[in-house]
């Protein structure tokens, strides 16, 4: 839509305009191609021609870009030029099998989705697959209305994890996150303020619009070995935000808590309140 919308108006400016504007238009498209681009292309690389040809058209007519190829080879090649946001690749493949060419992407471009195909219902493949990071494993024959499905989810994967690290780079101030675990459902949140009047205003800020923008994980550990100091606000700010978490389904787990700060919450009785580990080992244990 932005690219047509772009032409369009070029079209519209008569030679002066143009001139006026190339330098405006050329900056804006620059910034907004990429992100249509990667989204909306989709990479299938099957060595059996009728299939490729059948889901070029299914998906061409579901309004994406696809880019073919009909081996691993030319598959890895075609990956690199384009950079597809999506992959959908067939298993067994002559010069390169479908597992190799997912861990060659995955290698050059980790955020990319790919989801793999096999004639075969062998659990090890699919198994394999998922150890490599693939999206998901689908069986042939395709069931088209699936395909479509795992798309569109993989779609939106991408775009939340692009929300997240975005996130991430806001929030380096106050917080810092890294996720954990092979599902990625732990958020380990290292605090790099104090739990006072100023962090407390910062850190509700983000942790606020990570709720909105339904970014956070299934459980959240938080470490304070940076925090000297916590007040009233601060203790209602974790009081807070653990009641939060647990209304949403959610577990927030502290950890690596200074001496003074175990101190004030155990002086005000809040130290069995909270779910607090001392060492991240533990985190499996606690999550069992």
């Amino acid at each position: 839509m932005t690219i047509k919308l772009l032409i369009n108006e070029t079209r519209m400016l008569d030679g002066q305009k143009c001139q006026k504007n190339k330098k405006m238009l050329a900056d804006f498209t620059l910034v907004i191609l990429p992100i249509s681009m990667d989204l909306s292309t989709i990479l299938v690389v099957d060595d059996e021609l009728d299939i490729l040809s059948q889901l070029k058209y299914f998906l061409t007519d579901s309004g994406y870009n696809v880019i073919t190829a009909s081996d691993g080879m030319e598959g890895l090649k075609m990956f690199k030029q384009y950079e597809p946001a999506i992959c959908l690749l067939d298993y067994k493949m002559p010069k390169m099998n479908g597992l190799d060419l997912l861990v060659n992407i995955k290698n050059h471009k980790p955020d990319t989705e790919v989801l793999l195909v096999s004639g075969n219902a062998d659990m090890r493949v699919a198994v394999t697959a998922i150890k490599e990071h693939a999206f998901d494993f689908l069986p042939k024959p395709i069931d088209l209305r699936e395909l479509s499905s795992k798309i569109e989810e993989a779609i939106a994967n991408i775009e939340t994890k692009k929300k997240l690290k975005m996130s991430m780079k806001r929030i380096s101030l106050s917080l810092s996150f890294e996720l954990l675990g092979d599902d990625k459902s732990i958020t380990l949140v290292k605090a790099n303020m104090d739990l006072d009047e100023t962090g407390v205003k910062l850190m509700t800020e983000e942790f606020d619009r990570l709720f909105f923008e339904n970014l956070i994980t299934k459980k959240i550990v938080f470490m304070l070995s940076n925090v000297q100091r916590i007040n009233n606000l601060g203790l209602n700010f974790l009081v807070d935000l653990n009641e939060k978490m647990n209304e949403t389904g959610k577990k927030l787990i502290l950890t690596k808590l200074r001496p003074e700060v175990s101190s004030y919450l155990n002086v005000l009785g809040y130290s069995t309140y909270f779910e607090i580990i001392t060492d991240l080992s533990e985190i499996d244990d606690s999550f069992s």
